[in-house]
């Protein structure tokens, strides 16, 4: 009985003790973390961004419409300018091509032709050819196979030649057809083209030369090169696929990786608290410590839905962004594509 009186009053001792001195709530440790995450949420603008270059993309199209023949690059691929990214059939340009430079060596051909005398000429195709000479009898005077003109019948001497009757029949035949003789022969005679038909023979080989520097461009556009150095961001090409000029897809996308930049995308409930001019802090994910300081240099005017997604807790999707441009501050080693975080001082900061 005793001890139950000695257990009871300590009890109860203990009870009062409490009641008069109770324990003092546990340390809020999250006292000194909050108001660091407030100011941040206060003084700065979360947004995700990503990598591209300084540099406009430029986007390679066919100038002509053709089936892709191979494909020599791929996504990352490092480019030079006039580096050919692929080629496109080119069989029916080629052919077009010969055609051409064939067409350029006749007119060649006939231009020479009219610029150069007569080789010959033959009887069966020239008026002189009409003159009729008649072959006379042998005589002891005469040669064998002299002939004489028709209507002359007088002998010819060896020592003293044609009697002048004779002689003035000569001259007036060979005054009247140039290049006629008294022995049948036909001297060819030098015939120059009319200035007229060389400026047409002249005109045709400009056309000519003018059809085959066409025809070698129109092959040469079978071939897609690069503008430029940088690195090929996308392909979207394979060998058999039929391109057109008109085609509206970005096949082969070219970038200058020389100069960075990012691209944010900061939502509609922050978009009107960016401006041009403030500081930016990029990071990316694979560098946790490390930060790229840089400012907004340019800032869209309008609002359009999102597409780009940072795959944070608590995204939302369902809202519209404003694009903003960031420039770094020197070389930075992120890579081109590479998605990362953005934090946008506030106005005044």
């Amino acid at each position: 009985m005793r001890w139950i009186v000695v257990i009871t009053l300590c009890a109860a001792a203990g009870a009062a003790s409490w009641a008069l001195h109770p324990d003092p709530p546990p340390e809020d440790d999250s006292s000194s973390v909050k108001p660091s995450k407030s100011h941040a949420a206060e003084s700065l603008i979360f947004a995700g961004g990503i990598v591209e270059g300084a540099a406009p993309e430029i986007v390679v199209r066919a100038e002509v419409p053709g089936r892709i023949k191979a494909v020599f690059v791929k996504e990352g691929s490092r480019v030079e300018a006039g580096q050919v990214l692929a080629i496109l059939d080119s069989e029916l340009a080629e052919l077009r091509l010969r055609e051409a430079r064939a067409a350029l060596v006749i007119a060649q051909a006939e231009r020479r032709r009219l610029g150069a005398p007569r080789q010959s000429a033959q009887k069966d195709k020239n008026p002189r050819s009409n003159v009729k000479f008649l072959a006379v009898p042998r005589s002891e005077a005469e040669p064998a196979g002299a002939i004489r003109p028709v209507g002359d019948r007088g002998p010819v001497s060896p020592a003293t030649g044609p009697r002048a009757e004779q002689r003035s029949t000569a001259v007036a035949i060979e005054s009247e057809l140039p290049g006629a003789s008294l022995t049948g022969e036909i001297h060819p005679q030098p015939q120059t083209a009319s200035p007229e038909d060389l400026e047409i023979a002249d005109a045709r080989i400009n056309q000519a030369e003018a059809a085959v520097r066409r025809e070698v461009l129109h092959v040469e556009k079978h071939s897609l090169r690069s503008p430029m150095d940088g690195i090929a961001v996308r392909v979207d090409a394979r060998p058999g696929e039929f391109v057109d000029p008109a085609d509206p897809r970005e096949r082969w996308v070219i970038v200058d990786p020389s100069r960075t930049r990012v691209r944010a995308f900061v939502e509609e409930l922050d978009a009107m608290k960016v401006t041009s001019g403030q500081t930016a802090l990029v990071g990316a994910v694979g560098r946790p410590h490390q930060q790229e300081v840089g400012r907004v240099v340019e800032c869209a005017a309008t609002l359009r839905p999102k597409t780009h997604r940072h795959l944070k807790p608590g995204e939302r999707i369902d809202v519209r962004v404003r694009e903003v441009v960031i420039e770094l501050n020197g070389n930075t080693e992120l890579l081109i594509g590479l998605p990362v975080e953005v934090f946008i001082q506030r106005k005044g900061q």
